[in-house]
């Protein structure tokens, strides 16, 4: 199987981001705990490059059903301006891979949270907030 090319992912590029729905607050709200693993800041956070999947293929391939999950988005910009890199990182099984890398703290994860839009609600009723163009 040949590698897939490593895509340069622009500071307008949308990210997915699996949610798993115990990491949602009240109505669409992200908890940090979704950037963490074990509750330690993950240094290294999945994510899906949109323009390369969609957003049934970012659902499914969690660890859990694809109903126990939110989708969010976030523009690659805003991990960069906290100081963290946005790299394609395609794997054999998901060409659209990609990881949000560099040192990750407890505030960076609250800052993460803030800038990720549910455009997914986990279970049947998945419907897209109103006003996204996406």
């Amino acid at each position: 199987m040949p590698r897939a090319l490593v895509e340069v992912i622009r500071d307008d590029d949308s990210l997915y981001r699996r949610v798993f729905w115990r990491h949602l607050g009240s109505g669409d709200e992200v908890l940090p705990i979704a950037f963490t693993s074990n509750v330690v800041p993950d240094d290294k956070i999945s994510v899906d490059l949109a323009r390369l999947t969609t957003e049934e293929q970012t659902l499914s391939g969690g660890r859990k059903p694809a109903e126990e999950y939110a989708l969010g988005l976030i523009v690659a910009a805003h991990p960069r301006s906290l100081g963290f890199e946005v790299i394609h990182r395609p794997s054999p099984t998901n060409v659209a891979h990609s990881q949000i890398e560099g040192e990750n703290t407890m505030t960076k994860c609250y800052l993460l949270a803030e800038g990720v839009r549910i455009i997914r609600r986990p279970g049947a009723g998945q419907v897209r907030p109103k006003g996204l163009d996406d």
